[in-house]
């Protein structure tokens, strides 16, 4: 559940981004699932839109499944700065900047 606090500042918040002359009616619900209920989600995840790894992994040893979700997202954002700097690098190399004040020099 949450605190007497966070319900306020939730409140609060709402409070501040309604507009004058307006109310807001701040209900706060907090719904965990089971345990069960999680691992039936996590299969069925990795069934319909992973079905090759799905045959690998048992939903029911989370500790290997989250050390594969925390290196597929790592390997995903090295790929995307990899990439990213490449790219850039086609687009400035192009390019003949002068030498500005805090920035490297090509």
């Amino acid at each position: 559940a949450y605190s007497p606090e966070d319900i306020e500042y939730a409140r609060g918040v709402a409070q501040k981004y309604v507009p004058q002359g307006f109310s807001a009616d701040v209900r706060v619900l907090k719904s965990v699932p089971d345990e069960a209920g999680v691992r039936r989600a996590v299969a069925q995840i990795l069934k319909t839109r992973f079905p090759g790894i799905a045959a690998f992994v048992d939903p029911d040893d989370i500790e290997t499944l989250q050390d594969l979700i925390v290196a597929a997202v790592n390997e995903a954002i090295t790929t995307v700065e990899e990439t990213a700097a490449r790219e850039l690098e086609k687009i400035t190399s192009a390019v003949s900047m002068p030498n500005l004040p805090g920035m490297p020099r090509m």
